[in-house]
């Protein structure tokens, strides 16, 4: 299971600025990012989102890719896409470049909760009622990859940098085992 944030208050990180902690105002991932699952198995995953979102720049990114039957459900129903102008983030695996483990590509698009219900909560001191996104896929044999959100959340360079610039945020590592 993991969760989406508006920021990184909720986790603690080792900070790439050499500090420990939230870093203020960065979203994030949690509560880790280095995942592990078993090879050729059928893996279950929960993704609970909470941030609110905008229209991302590529469509192909609010479609669901690589999953049983192309479908992940989005609080119990069931979708193949989500609106493409109402996106928070991505969780998406890719390969590392090689030719010595099997391919896996999966991306889930994770829709924006309403930025009126984050602000709310946000003032309230609480996180608002997430989006639950529950999909699955399945392993090949053993391997590494990479996941990361393709959403250009973060700030600096086209939203690319910041949290999304920094490991451990908004990607992370898969080791099928």
């Amino acid at each position: 299971e993991l969760d989406a944030y508006a920021d990184s208050s909720q986790i603690t990180w080792r900070r790439t600025d050499g500090g420990v902690g939230p870093h203020p105002d960065w979203v994030s991932y949690g509560p880790t990012t280095e995942l592990q699952v078993p090879a050729h198995a059928l893996v279950t995953v929960t993704i609970r989102q909470y941030d609110s979102g905008e229209p991302i720049p590529n469509p192909y990114l609010a479609e669901v890719h690589g999953t049983v039957d192309g479908t992940m459900t989005v609080d119990g129903a069931p979708v193949t896409k989500i609106d493409a102008d109402h996106v928070g983030h991505t969780f998406t695996i890719h390969n590392f470049p090689s030719s010595n483990q099997d391919p896996l590509f999966v991306s889930i698009p994770l829709p924006a909760v309403p930025d009126d219900v984050v602000t709310a909560a946000e003032d309230a001191g609480k996180l608002p009622t997430p989006h639950v996104i529950v999909f699955q896929f399945v392993t090949g044999g053993p391997g590494t990859y990479a996941w990361n959100c393709e959403f250009p959340c973060g700030g600096n360079y086209a939203g690319f940098g910041d949290a999304m610039s920094s490991y451990g945020y908004m990607s992370g590592t898969l080791h099928v085992v």
